[in-house]
Formats: structure tokens, sequence, C-alpha cells
């Protein structure tokens, strides 16, 4: 769901007067994770937890992302992990460098 300018202005700052309240330092990134997708009219959100590898490290997803967690295969979390998910597209797209989603850069769109 995406929303406009100033509803979106008003879930973030919802979101961070929630942040300031919060005591849990653990809860911070699931609350962001869970309202930034919609506000910046994404689908989902996959963030680090500490350092990472192209093959190890700790993941927090989005309730989006978590539902279709599953289906990635150790390639594409490969690329997850280097942190730079775009960076092959973008490395072989030369001039045509114009923005695109990554259902469609991972060739099923």
């Amino acid at each position: 769901m995406t929303v406009g300018v100033t509803g979106a202005y008003e879930r973030m700052l919802t979101v961070a007067v929630a942040a300031l309240h919060e005591r849990e330092p653990a809860r911070l990134w699931p609350m962001v994770a869970a309202a930034l997708p919609g506000l910046c009219g994404g689908e989902a959100l996959i963030y680090k937890l500490g350092e990472w590898t192209d093959r190890t490290g700790a993941m927090g997803l989005s309730p989006a992302a978590a539902a279709h967690f599953g289906r990635i295969d150790d390639e594409a979390m490969a690329v997850l992990r280097r942190g730079y998910p775009f960076a092959d597209h973008y490395v072989t797209a030369g001039a045509a460098r114009r923005p695109g989603t990554a259902h469609r850069m991972a060739g099923k769109g």
C-alpha cells in the first residue's frame, strides 16, 4: 500500500515517535521494516543484523519479505548478502541505467 506525501510524513512521524518511546532496541528495526516498504512504494524490506558475508549473517525481514523468504535460491541470497542486489544488473546494463524492480532484474517480469 502506498500513501500520499502527507500520509507518508504522518506515518513516519508516528514511527519516529514510537521509536523514541521504545525501550527494547531489538523492536526498532522490525517497526521500521513494517512501515517503510509501503511508504516508499515497495513490497518488502530485508536488512542486515550485524556483520555479513555472502554466505553467513542474520537478516531482518519485513512481514512481506518473510512470507516469500523460503523461495530465494542460494545465488540470489548471495547477491542479497553482498549488499548490492542491483549491482550486477547495472554493470551489464551499460548506458541503459534506468530504474527497475527487483522482480524484473531477477528475470521474472
